[in-house]
């Protein structure tokens, strides 16, 4: 529970729920409503925006990025 309690502090789990489970461990059968909340946050993908007005260099920036796990935004100018 320490380092739920730890991991919750650095924002991996919201701290009421790691609370909460923490409770329900006293339980034989945790409660549905607190297993379904206590998954790990997933954070998003990592994104990078490309603007430029050759639609050649679109095209490479987001031939180069795909598979590498960023997000790919392509644009053809700053709007």
């Amino acid at each position: 529970m320490s380092r739920l309690r730890a991991e919750a502090r650095d924002g991996a789990w919201d701290a009421e729920l790691t609370s909460f489970f923490a409770a329900a461990l006293s339980e034989e059968t945790p409660a549905p409503v607190t297993s379904r909340h206590m998954r790990q946050k997933m954070a998003p993908p990592p994104r990078v925006l490309c603007v430029d007005d050759n639609p050649v260099n679109r095209d490479l920036i987001a031939a180069s990025l795909a598979g590498t796990g960023f997000q790919a935004i392509v644009r053809r100018k700053w709007r």
